[in-house]
């Protein structure tokens, strides 16, 4: 009816996760700037695709890259006792 707020859906159908993030969306879930994500993009380091005229990148790759870098670094002095190797 005009004149009524609607509601906010609550189904767990609106807090889905999305699939695709554009470079600016990406970079800035990444806390990095755009020339550097694009950087990585460049150099095949994570990998996008061209929808409709603009560059997007899947969200399973930023995981992917974040969980690459978090191999790299390995194990650490004063890591979170659920992190540390059990030696």
């Amino acid at each position: 009816m005009p004149g009524q707020l609607r509601s906010t859906p609550t189904n767990s159908n609106a807090k889905k996760r999305r699939l695709l993030y554009t470079v600016n969306e990406a970079a800035a879930q990444l806390s990095m700037g755009r020339t550097k994500f694009y950087g990585l993009i460049t150099s095949n380091t994570i990998p996008s695709i061209v929808l409709g005229g603009r560059r997007v990148v899947a969200h399973e790759d930023l995981v992917a890259y974040v969980d690459g870098l978090r191999a790299e670094a390995g194990p650490y002095e004063g890591a979170a006792p659920w992190l540390a190797s059990s030696a």
